[in-house]
This record gives C-alpha cells, structure tokens and sequence, in this order.
C-alpha cells in the first residue's frame, strides 16, 4: 500500500512539474525559446549557474539589485542592431556637469594589446575572428587611479570597467579644447595675426 502511495505521489508530482515547466518556456522548431512566466519575480522565471572554466555566471535577476541581467564571462557579447541603455531623465539623480574633462582625459593612456586567452579553444578564436586578436582599449588598473567611478572589482578580483562612460568625458573634453581654440583665435584676429573669415 506504501508503494501504490509513493508511486501516485510520484506521478502527481512529476506530472505537475511538467506542466509547470511547459507552461512557461516553449522552444519551437527554429530554437527560439520563450519564457512566458506567471511569476512574482525574474527568480522564478530564469535563473541559471554556469561554472565553467571559462564562465562564472548568467542570471536574470541578483537579490538586492532586482530585474538586472549580468554576465560575467569570457567570450564576445554581440548585438547585431546595437545596444540600448537607460538612460532617461526620471531615471536619474545628482546630476552635475563633468568638472576637469580635459585634465582627465590627459591621464588616460590607451593601449593596443590581446587578450591573454583561457584555454587553447578561446585563442583559436582570437586568430580566427579578429586577426590575432589585437584590441585596442585601457588597463582597468590605470583608470582606476584616474577615474575610479568606471572601474569595478569583479568576485575573482580581477578589474573591469564601463567604456561607454568614457563618452561623455570625451564630449566636454572635446568641447573645453574647442573654447581654448576659440579664444586662441580671437587674440590672433585682435592683434591682426589672423583675418576673420567667418
């Protein structure tokens, strides 16, 4: 009588999960998976651990962060028709213009380098897709001394950083040189160095 309980109790529960699983991810015939989930939170809806010797997670959703995606992991993240980030007004707080944007620019150093590869599979594909993988860009370790709000310490303690930060600093910076230049050229006209072709 035991066994005849246990194994409906099975059944029901597997017959459950299934249900449940079905209900909210459905892969068609091309692949494309869809997670239609009826859930409190992204918790619930995906989440998933990789550990790898070349990955370390993906999830959905992080306590005390809420909805967020991260990834951290070795590998190319790709979009074919571009990125979006917030970065709406209501969004945001403490907004201050960016003081200095030339003095800090002059402190970055950017460098021509390759990626140290993880694994023999990883460097083949550095010659493969990008010639020898050769990139350009700057070590973490020396902005963080410059500009230690786009740097971050990941949980195996090596650096990361946001080059898409980098942008707005590259703006002012771009335009406090086009002031000086300016005002250059209006001593020259002034002092009859310069004709004023405007």
């Amino acid at each position: 009588m035991k066994k005849i309980i246990c194994f409906i109790l099975l059944a029901i529960h597997c017959l459950f999960t299934y249900t449940l699983v079905y209900g909210q991810v459905d892969i068609d015939s091309y692949g494309k998976m869809t997670i239609a989930a009826q859930t409190q939170d992204w918790e619930s809806a995906l989440r998933a651990k990789v550990a790898t010797g070349d990955s370390y997670a993906f999830t959905m959703w992080t306590p005390g962060l809420g909805d967020v995606s991260f990834f951290h992991a070795s590998g190319y993240l790709y979009c074919r028709l571009g990125g979006y980030f917030g970065s709406d007004s209501t969004m945001k707080q403490n907004i201050t213009p960016i003081e200095s944007a030339l003095n800090i620019i002059k402190g970055l150093n950017g460098v021509r380098y390759q990626f140290r590869p993880a694994s023999e599979r990883e460097q083949q594909e550095y010659d493969t897709i990008s010639g020898h993988g050769y990139r350009f860009g700057f070590v973490a370790q020396e902005v963080e001394e410059v500009l230690p709000e786009v740097v971050k310490t990941m949980p195996d303690g090596k650096k990361s950083m946001t080059y898409t930060d980098i942008i707005a600093i590259l703006v002012e910076a771009m335009k406090q040189q086009q002031s000086e230049i300016d005002r250059m050229r209006e001593v020259l006209i002034e002092h009859g160095l310069m004709e004023n072709d405007e």
